[in-house]
C-alpha cells in the first residue's frame, strides 16, 4: 500500500475506498384481516402496521476502529423520515356489481434537528419556528412533526363484467403534510407525505 524509492522516500500511497460501518433495522409487522358476509354484501377489513424499534447507523472510526451506533427511529432528516409506526386500515364492501373501499393511512410523528445557523446569534433567531427550541442560545433545538392520517375513498361499478368505472378521492379531508425545516426545497418530505391538496380521480377499465 506504500511505495518508496531507493532512498526510502514515499512516492505513492494507495488510499482506496473501504466499506466501514453499516446500517440495520429491527421491528415487527402486523397483518390482520377479517371477512364476513351479510344480506347487504361482503365486507372485508384489513390492518397492516409496521413498528420500527431500531433503524440504526453504525459509524466506525477508521483510526481507532471503535464503533458508534446511532438509532434514527422516530427521527426526521432531509428526505429521510423514520416514523416508529406506520399503518393502513381498510374496509371494503362488495355488493353484486358495486364495490366501495375506504382506506386510512397513519404516520406517527417524528422529531427533527432544528439548528440552522453557523453561530449562536444566528441560531437564536432562526430556531424560533422550532416547536422545541433550546433554552440555551445556540443549544440543540428540535422540531416535532406531528402524526398524520390520510383518508381515501373509492367506488367501482362493473358493467356487464367487462367495463368498470371507478371514482375516488385521495386525502379526503385535505390533510396538509407536516412542515419540516430540515428537508430540501419543499418544506415537507414528498416520499413520506402527500403533496398538498385533495385528489379526485376517475378510471375506466376494459377487459377483452
Amino acid at each position: 500500500m506504500v511505495q518508496r524509492n531507493s532512498s526510502g522516500a514515499v512516492v505513492d500511497l494507495f488510499d482506496g475506498a473501504v466499506n466501514l460501518g453499516g446500517e440495520f433495522t429491527k421491528g415487527f409487522d402486523v397483518n390482520l384481516a377479517y371477512r364476513f358476509e351479510t344480506d347487504m354484501g361482503v365486507f372485508v377489513t384489513r390492518l397492516d402496521a409496521t413498528y420500527v424499534d431500531e433503524r440504526a447507523r453504525v459509524i466506525v472510526d477508521p483510526v481507532s476502529s471503535t464503533s458508534t451506533i446511532i438509532n434514527d427511529a422516530g427521527q426526521a432528516f432531509d428526505r429521510d423520515v423514520v416514523p416508529r409506526v406506520r399503518s393502513t386500515l381498510s374496509l371494503d364492501w362488495n355488493y353484486e356489481d358495486l364495490s366501495v373501499s375506504y382506506l386510512a393511512r397513519f404516520i406517527k410523528g417524528t422529531d427533527e434537528v432544528c439548528n440552522f445557523g453557523n453561530n449562536a446569534a444566528q441560531n437564536a433567531q432562526e430556531q424560533l419556528p422550532c416547536s422545541m427550541p433550546s433554552a440555551v442560545v445556540g443549544g440543540a433545538s428540535f422540531n416535532h412533526l406531528g402524526s398524520s392520517v390520510y383518508h381515501d375513498l373509492s367506488s367501482t361499478y362493473q358493467f356487464n363484467g367487462n367495463v368498470g368505472l371507478t371514482l375516488g378521492i385521495n386525502n379526503l379531508f385535505d390533510q396538509d403534510p407536516q412542515t419540516s425545516y430540515s428537508t430540501f426545497a419543499n418544506s415537507f418530505d414528498p416520499s413520506m407525505y402527500e403533496i398538498p391538496g385533495r385528489l379526485v380521480y376517475g378510471r375506466v377499465s376494459l377487459k377483452f
